[in-house]
């Protein structure tokens, strides 16, 4: 997945910095990143964002 002029993978809520098209925010995907925590680890939370919006969020 590419990000595009047209197209935004993090946005700006009232909570916070969040993936686009979900209630997720970065703060969650740190939380995971420093339990070690890997993509291809199967948790419902993550299941509701595609793997892609998921990896350019880590950036």
């Amino acid at each position: 997945m590419k990000p595009t002029d047209n197209q935004t993978t993090v946005v700006r809520t009232g909570r916070g910095l969040s993936v686009s098209g979900t209630r997720i925010s970065l703060y969650q995907i740190m939380d995971y990143l420093k339990a070690e925590w890997h993509p291809s680890d199967k948790d419902p939370v993550w299941m509701k964002i595609q793997s892609g919006k998921a990896k350019l969020a880590m950036r």
